[in-house]
Order: structure tokens, then C-alpha cells, then sequence
């Protein structure tokens, strides 16, 4: 469960898939179990609405068992999630109502921070969100942060005509007010919502177009927006969007979105996209993404094909992944030929270092080390690059 290296003192886990799973489940519903034994304890689980099925089978096992030991569970979830442990006679259901106006009121003014807001701005708020905490607070935090409100000493006042001030009609136009205002950290949610609500450091540091210090001021803006949370320090930090709501506009935003580079740069962006959606395990749906990419550099009409050999060598990565390396070789190798019909050195040393390193794998020293010693002898600078260790890392494993 841990990973840790037992097989050499008790040797190798002899156990189906499924029987893994299940025993795994089982230690944290233990562990669970004793910690709260060792101290009465509160488990909080919010948002059941979107668990995944394996979060709602420790959910159930830990119900099932929690009438034996001090432990008290609070799981809250919206109104049309199927609460499947209603029937048992340890479980309590309570409904929430909606926040009162005077509740509202309170939110807003603790978000303004107990500023005065102008004219009739708060009534404004208080009508349009009727009463739903999630909103009061988002659409509260758009207005205040808009370029129509200025924050005074006590108090905000209109910047200019208040008729001109767009009050955003939904929740989902509230959050993406508020990211359309910073293009940087937009990109960055972008591309960690098509990998999913949760996303790691190293994978968002992996495929983003940034220097780390760039990347790094966009997550700690994302963060300090409210609109994700962060758990650990990077690099082994992973971020999980507060709001599911704000996460289909954010994918489908991506093919309207100029992501550092506009209608050029779209096909790669979202090929890039795909190998983080293969790194996270969704091989099907990532490769079918790079299809999509190749018949859009390749269809008529479109002749910028700057990128292609990198769509394809990354589509060739995706292949190895799952496990298909005659195909993977394929797409190295027309990767190959692209780079040299453009002269495109970095393209050609990234896809000669992938096809290398494949054959490496198959016993193809000799031919691995021939493919890429020239291509790396080309270069006169840049040795601290990271494609260029790399290369040299493995010409050294090739070297006789």
C-alpha cells in the first residue's frame, strides 16, 4: 500500500488485482479504526457528489464498521447525489437550507472585509445569488476584484459610470470572470483541468510552457485565489480545483484560448495535453486527442506544421504506454523524417533520443547509439538544457 520494498524478506505479493484493491481498502478502514481508537475523532469528506467509486467504497466499509469505535463522520454532498447509507440506523441526514438575506449580507461583508460597497451593489449580490454560500462568496470576490470597483480606506467605490459594472449571471461566469483577468494563471487551469480536478506539480511542470518561476508564481496565484487548494510543497506538491462548475468551461475554453501562441501553437498545446492525460493514466482518450491534433495540422487550409514532428514524436510516447512499441516506432521515425525536412534540430535530437532509447529496450545498441550520435555532436551550446543531458546520459549507457 505504501510501496515499500518487502518482496526480498517476504517475498512477492501472490494476489489478484481485485484482491489487492480489496485488502488495501481494508488497512485504511484499520488504520482508520485504531487512530480513532487511540483518540475519539471527526472525519470530514465533502463533495460525496464527486467521489469516485473507490472513495465511496472506503465511504462504505467505514459506515458499515464505525458503530464499534469512536469515530464521527461528516460527509456532505449536494441534493441530487444518491446517498446510499441513509437506511442505516446509525446515519443522520440533514438537510441545509439556503443562507437567510441577513446570513448573505454577513458573507459579503466579511469577504469585503467589512468595507462598505457602493450604491445598491450589496442588494445587487444579495438578489442575484439567493442565498447559495458558494456563490455569495465567488460573485462577491469577482465584483471586488473587477476594474470597475476601486478599494478605498474604508470602503469601495465605483471607478467609474456604475451602469457599466457586468454583475456575472451564473456561478460558472462568476469563476471564469475572475480567471479571465490573469491570462498566465487561466493557461495554467486550463491545462490542469483537462487533466483532471486533481493534478500534480511535476505533471502541470512537465507539459506547461513555462520557466519554473513563471510556473510557480501562476500556482501560488491559483492558489491564493481560492479557486484551487495545495497539498505539500513542490515539487511534490498536487492541487485540486475547488469547483468542479468552473472545469468544462476551462477544457473547452482551451480550443478558443491563444495559449502562448494562438492557432499555431493549439495543435501542440493540446497534444502536450494528451501525454499529461496519458501520465494520468487515461491512455484511450489522450491518444484519440492526438489523432484529432494530426487531422487538424494535416487537413487543407492549414499550413503551419511548425510543431508537427513533435505531435507525432509525442504521439509515439503515448503508443509505448500502452504497451504498442512496433507502432511508437513508427511515429518516431516520421517524427524523424519531418525534423530533417524542416531542419528542425531540437525536434530531431528529442525523437532520436526517444526512438534510441527504444531500441536500447529491444537489444539495438550499436544502431540506438548511431541514430543519435549525430544529432548530438550537431550542438555547440546549450549542454544544460534538459534534452541535451538527457542525450548524453544515454549515449553514456550506450557507449561500448
Amino acid at each position: 500500500m505504501l510501496s515499500l520494498p518487502a518482496e526480498s524478506r517476504y517475498g512477492p505479493i501472490q494476489m489478484t488485482p481485485q484482491r489487492f484493491k480489496d485488502e488495501t481498502l481494508r488497512a485504511l478502514v484499520d488504520l482508520t479504526e485504531a487512530a480513532a481508537r487511540h483518540q475519539p475523532s471527526v472525519m470530514l469528506f465533502e463533495d460525496a457528489h464527486w467521489a469516485d467509486p473507490t472513495s465511496l467504497e472506503i465511504l462504505d466499509l467505514l459506515i458499515d464498521r464505525v458503530q464499534g469505535f469512536p469515530l464521527l463522520i461528516l460527509i456532505t454532498h449536494r441534493p441530487e447525489f444518491q446517498n446510499r447509507w441513509a437506511s442505516h440506523g446509525h446515519v443522520s441526514a440533514m438537510n441545509l437550507s439556503k443562507l437567510t438575506k441577513a446570513q448573505s449580507a454577513a458573507m459579503v461583508t466579511r469577504v469585503a472585509k467589512g468595507k462598505t460597497l457602493p450604491g445598491n451593489l450589496q442588494e445587487q449580490i444579495l438578489i442575484k445569488t439567493d442565498g447559495v454560500p458558494l456563490y455569495v462568496e465567488e460573485l462577491t470576490k469577482a465584483i471586488l476584484e473587477s476594474k470597475e470597483i476601486e478599494e478605498k480606506e474604508d470602503r469601495y467605490e465605483f471607478r467609474g459610470d456604475p451602469n457599466q459594472l457586468t454583475i456575472p449571471a451564473t456561478l460558472r461566469d462568476s469563476l471564469m470572470a475572475r480567471l479571465d483577468r490573469n491570462q498566465a494563471v487561466k493557461q495554467i487551469a486550463q491545462m490542469g483541468a483537462v487533466i483532471g480536478r486533481e493534478f500534480s506539480y511535476e505533471l502541470i511542470q512537465a507539459i506547461a510552457p513555462k520557466t519554473k518561476s513563471e510556473l510557480d508564481q501562476a500556482l501560488q496565484q491559483l492558489t491564493e485565489s481560492g479557486l484551487a487548494f495545495r497539498r505539500g510543497t513542490p515539487p511534490e506538491a498536487t492541487y485540486t480545483f475547488k469547483f468542479h462548475e468552473a472545469m468544462p468551461s476551462l477544457r473547452a475554453g482551451i480550443d478558443a484560448a491563444d495559449l502562448g501562441g494562438g492557432k499555431i501553437e493549439l495543435p501542440y498545446t493540446n497534444t502536450v495535453l494528451a501525454e499529461a492525460m496519458a501520465l494520468a493514466g487515461n491512455l484511450d482518450d489522450s491518444l484519440n486527442l492526438v489523432d484529432e491534433q494530426i487531422a487538424q495540422v494535416l487537413r487543407p487550409g492549414w499550413d503551419e506544421r511548425v510543431f508537427y514532428a513533435e505531435i507525432l514524436r509525442l504521439k509515439g510516447i503515448i503508443l509505448l504506454m500502452k504497451n504498442d512499441p512496433a507502432n511508437a516506432e513508427r511515429q518516431f521515425l516520421a517524427s524523424l523524417d519531418c525534423a530533417r525536412q524542416q531542419q528542425a534540430k531540437s525536434w530531431e535530437l528529442r525523437t532520436a533520443t526517444g526512438l534510441a532509447r527504444l531500441w536500447q529496450s529491444q537489444g539495438k545498441r550499436r544502431e540506438a547509439r548511431d541514430l543519435l550520435v549525430p544529432v548530438y555532436d550537431w550542438f555547440t551550446e546549450g549542454f544544460d538544457t534538459r534534452d541535451l543531458k538527457e542525450a548524453k546520459a544515454l549515449l553514456e549507457e550506450l557507449s561500448p
